[in-house]
């Protein structure tokens, strides 16, 4: 059995805020790690806690978008490390994709508008996660209700 740490790096953005996550599991020898983007839109997770009547206390955990490290790199989706070589190469490994992917993906991904044409849109985003299918139709109705543009709806496949 081992234990599990979890942290993240949080940038805020107007409408919510962004987190880069790892979390680390502790098997003593062996330590295995992933990462883990997230985007949270404060409006679309009022709406899913609304609507699903989620308790109180699990509103601000709550992510609109999480994509594992997988989607930025052709990387394994967990990392296994026993050294600290290990752990300098791997992310001697991974730093740049975060430079050249992931943190243009935050650029470029910051509201409502931006995460509705990636994710129900143009397609560039593709689908991930439990939460996939509520978060695209809340961010669809709110889009929808800033700019009416009901036609660039990418069909359901």
């Amino acid at each position: 059995m081992g234990i599990k740490s979890e942290k993240s790096a949080l940038r805020k953005i107007p409408d919510g805020r962004q987190t880069i996550g790892i979390a680390l599991y502790d098997y003593n020898p062996i330590f295995q790690f992933s990462f883990v983007t997230c985007v949270r839109i404060d409006k679309v997770e009022a709406i899913r806690h609304h609507i699903l009547e989620t308790a109180s206390k699990y509103h601000g955990i709550s992510e609109t978008l999480m994509m594992p490290f997988q989607f930025f790199s052709n990387g394994p989706p967990t990392y296994e490390v026993q050294t600290e070589a290990q752990i300098q190469s791997v992310m001697s490994g991974v730093a740049p994709l975060f430079r050249q992917r992931v943190l243009p993906f935050l650029d470029r991904y910051r509201d409502i508008a931006t995460l509705d044409q990636g994710m129900n849109r143009d397609g560039s985003i593709p689908p991930f996660g439990n939460g996939w299918a509520m978060s695209t139709t809340i961010l669809f109705g709110l889009s929808c209700g800033q700019s009416g543009l009901l036609r660039d709806r990418r069909p359901l496949s």
